[in-house]
């Protein structure tokens, strides 16, 4: 959500997102935390509600539909409901190993290092601007911590196979240019 959104917006648009999650017949429960969590392990604000979504066992779903059918549902219907929010999707073992590894969700390939919030800001949004170009790049991001900027670039690794490179190929490259760019 935006940094700069009150205690009490955010709380209010958390509760209104986990209720259209749950407008899916698919989903079971809704679990939300808003904010920092208690343990003061991420360094986030209150533009950040992470939610944990229990799934119906397939055979008590509705109709045939595929997972990947349905969060792209869910995703739908929560860009259109909250325009300018971004949301992403991971299972929760793949959460925790990525913040334990990385500090954060993703693959981080790049830092702005530039003492100048709004300079490090653009510099972000550019790059996944011409990233989102690029074929290969499953998924990008601009993450921000507390204000900082964080660009994460998820690679397609079937892509990078296919022309047989590696993620830590693609970082190389990207981490060089964003380098060079600043």
């Amino acid at each position: 959500m935006p940094l700069t959104i009150s205690l009490e917006h955010g709380a209010k648009l958390t509760d209104e997102m986990r209720a259209v999650f749950l407008s899916f017949p698919e989903v079971q429960s809704v679990v939300s935390q808003f904010g920092r969590p208690d343990d003061g392990t991420d360094a986030t604000g209150f533009f950040n509600s992470e939610f944990s979504v229990d799934l119906k066992p397939r055979d008590r779903w509705p109709k045939e539909i595929a997972k990947i059918r349905l969060v792209k549902l869910i995703d739908d219907k929560l860009t259109r409901r909250f325009p300018g929010v971004s949301f992403d999707y991971s299972q929760n073992i793949e959460d925790n190993i990525d913040e334990g590894t990385v500090g954060r969700e993703g693959i981080e390939l790049g830092q702005g290092v530039c003492p100048d919030l709004a300079v490090d800001e653009r510099i972000a949004n550019d790059v996944k601007t011409a990233l989102d170009q690029v074929p290969g790049i499953a998924e990008s991001a601009v993450y921000r911590s507390l204000g900082q900027p964080n660009l994460l670039i998820a690679s397609d690794r079937a892509q990078c196979a296919r022309f047989g490179l590696n993620v830590g190929d693609i970082a190389a490259v990207v981490q060089a240019a964003i380098v060079a760019r600043q």
